[in-house]
C-alpha cells in the first residue's frame, strides 16, 4: 500500500495523471483500471478517474483491491516447508 499527500505542486492534477507520474511502471490503462476497481482511494472514497486533486487530500493506492495485472505477481521461486 502506498500514501501521498497531496501539495501545492500537485494541486488541480487530475488522479489519473497524477498517478502514471508516482508509478511509471505501470500504463494509464492500467492506472484508469485500478482507480475503477477500487485500487485507488482519496480521502479514504472512491472517486472518478478523472478527479481533480486538491491540497491537504489524501491518495492511498491498495495493489491488492485492483486487477492482478497490477499487483504483485507470482513468483517461479520454489520455497522449503
Amino acid at each position: 500500500m502506498s500514501e501521498y499527500l497531496i501539495n501545492e505542486a500537485d494541486h488541480k492534477k487530475r488522479l489519473d495523471k497524477f498517478l502514471v507520474e508516482k508509478l511509471p511502471e505501470h500504463s494509464r490503462s492500467q492506472i484508469q483500471r485500478l482507480i475503477k476497481q477500487g485500487g485507488a482511494l482519496v480521502n479514504g472514497k472512491s472517486v472518478p478517474v478523472h478527479h481533480f486533486l486538491k491540497v491537504g487530500e489524501v491518495v492511498v493506492i491498495n495493489f491488492l483491491q485492483a486487477h492482478p495485472s497490477l499487483g504483485a505477481r507470482p513468483s517461479n521461486k520454489t520455497y522449503p516447508a
